[in-house]
């Protein structure tokens, strides 16, 4: 009983995997992305799972299985996040986004930007992207905002007194789940759009 039981739920979740995955992949072909680097080894979604100490989403995971490298983008991605951070456009909201990090072992990888910045951003955070100025995408494994997803500014990262940040410091909520994000994305024509916010961020030195 438990084994038809368990069979039955396998089945059921790759019903809804399978055209779950397809449109994400449809939807990320269509802002022209290329892989930054020939991958010849892959990290699997199992090892970084390991060192979060957490389950992925259902549906990134399934979008990591299906597409394995880390996507560039030659074209100006934009999105209008929930929660806009210093960076976005005076204009229109709008922030950018240059980089997905894959499963190929590079210096690109999801695990090589995890161990990059894991003393850095909030625990249970998986940095999933580059935004561009040393800030981050980060997608939240965490039991109280499972699956959203964040704009870290790492301007942030330290508090007034120099001393490094706590709990959420930096974070602006982009999106409410990889999907949202993802269905966020477009390509943007008009550089300027995006990069009016650059003019209320104060950087250290």
């Amino acid at each position: 009983l438990t084994w038809k039981r368990s069979t039955y739920w396998l089945s059921i979740r790759h019903e809804k995997e399978v055209p779950m995955r397809n449109s994400l992949i449809e939807l990320i072909k269509k802002l022209n992305p290329v892989i930054d680097s020939i991958p010849r080894e892959f990290d699997s979604p199992d090892k970084i799972e390991a060192q979060l100490h957490a389950k992925l989403p259902i549906e990134y995971r399934s979008f990591l299985e299906a597409n394995k490298t880390t996507l560039k983008f030659d074209s100006i991605i934009g999105y209008t996040p929930i929660k806009p951070s210093p960076w976005a456009s005076s204009k229109n909201g709008m922030q950018h986004l240059d980089m997905l990090y894959g499963l190929a072992s590079a210096k690109n990888s999801l695990l090589n930007k995890l161990n990059t910045y894991t003393d850095r951003i909030p625990d249970g955070c998986l940095p999933i992207g580059d935004a561009g100025g040393g800030n981050q995408i980060l997608l939240s494994t965490r039991p109280g905002d499972y699956g959203k997803v964040y704009f870290w500014n790492h301007e942030e990262e330290m508090n007034e007194k120099g001393d490094p940040a706590t709990g959420n410091a930096g974070m602006y909520l982009a999106a409410d789940s990889f999907v949202d994000f993802v269905e966020r994305l477009s390509v943007e024509e008009d550089e300027d759009d995006l990069d009016d916010g650059l003019e209320s961020i104060t950087l250290r030195v």
